[in-house]
């Protein structure tokens, strides 16, 4: 019996002049209260199931012994020689905010993505991966959710590749295709976009010291091409990037920037960036304007393209889906490089 509901009694003679107050509900009445009390349980119900499944799966994320993403991704039904990505097309799309997603990092790769970024954090000297800093908890690094599964990943690549020969890529289909691990600086209170720049150069150690990193020798002005070219992009420091002798990140540059600056360059920059709606005034709802808009982002661009960089526009429309992929098309017809994406599964299919 739920408390606080007053049993029914029928009416009896005489009890009409019972105050209303204290007059037991009727069966209609009581049904009403039944039927509100089942509907405002069944929405608690529903937003605790969904509270709890959201910590769960942040929980397996950030627990490196409750992960399986890698051993899923290694599927035993596939051949040795051929575990890594079986026949998923390299694309050049951009995992925005990657770190949202269910599966970090290794739901990009399925869907072929080349670009994965992580949104970086420096925290008591751990880099934590979050969007923004209310999102921070110690087991969500960047280590554990992007450099010690790529590290397993490349090193069972190219278990059986013979010494001395160039490490493949995660790619089946196009071993030479380097995955962009792409790291999203923010800066907290009380430091400085240098001390987190330095702290990712220790953090990535490992793989440089694997031979996993794309790296450009700036003394012999040459290239090691390897499995992961890692970018810097949010509030990366440029100079800090100019600075590095065995350069192993690179600065995703300002597209505005690149005509005034004499070092910037495809040693320095292997991506470029612009503000879609700070820039180009067409939302893709109609065709008006469209013709337009291919001009702006071919002015845009051409910096780009005669650095030898990859172009990429951020902030895109993303609603409604017709607009979103009229933005696409456009962009793709203009000449962009990289498609900045949030819905994985729409980019890889468009």
């Amino acid at each position: 019996m739920i408390v606080g509901i007053p049993k029914y009694y029928p009416l009896q003679s005489g009890d009409a002049a019972v105050d209303k107050s204290q007059t037991p509900i009727g069966p209609r009445k009581q049904r009403q209260v039944y039927t509100y009390i089942a509907a405002a349980s069944a929405v608690l119900l529903t937003v605790l199931g969904s509270y709890l499944l959201w910590t769960a799966g942040m929980s397996s994320a950030s627990s490196p012994g409750a992960r399986t993403s890698l051993e899923r991704y290694l599927s035993p039904t596939r051949d040795d020689d051929a575990r890594h990505l079986g026949n998923v097309t390299p694309i050049n799309v951009w995992s925005h905010n990657d770190e949202w997603r269910a599966d970090p990092l290794f739901d990009a790769l399925r869907q072929g993505c080349t670009f994965v970024e992580a949104d970086v954090w420096l925290v008591d000297g751990q880099i934590l991966v979050g969007h923004n800093a209310a999102m921070l908890t110690p087991g969500r690094s960047l280590r554990n959710l992007y450099l010690d599964p790529l590290h397993k990943l490349v090193a069972h690549i190219n278990a059986r590749a013979a010494q001395g020969s160039s490490v493949q890529g995660v790619f089946a289909i196009d071993e030479n295709q380097p995955l962009h691990l792409c790291i999203d600086i923010k800066v907290g209170p009380n430091q400085t976009a240098g001390q987190v720049f330095q702290a990712l150069q220790s953090e990535l150690r490992s793989l440089r010291e694997a031979g996993y990193l794309t790296t450009y020798d700036t003394q012999t002005e040459t290239w090691s091409r390897s499995a992961i070219t890692v970018v810097g992009t949010g509030a990366t420091p440029m100079q800090g990037v100019l600075e590095m002798t065995q350069r192993d990140i690179f600065f995703d540059v300002p597209m505005s920037m690149i005509a005034d600056s004499a070092t910037i360059d495809s040693t320095v920059s292997v991506t470029s960036i612009s503000d879609y709606q700070e820039h180009v005034n067409w939302n893709g709802r109609e065709p008006h304007g469209r013709e337009n808009a291919i001009q702006v982002v071919k002015s845009l661009i051409k910096d780009s393209k005669k650095s030898g960089i990859l172009s990429r526009f951020w902030n895109t429309p993303s609603w409604p889906i017709y607009a979103r992929d009229a933005v696409w098309r456009m962009l793709l017809d203009a000449g962009v490089d990289v498609l900045n994406a949030d819905d994985l599964v729409a980019a890889a299919s468009f």
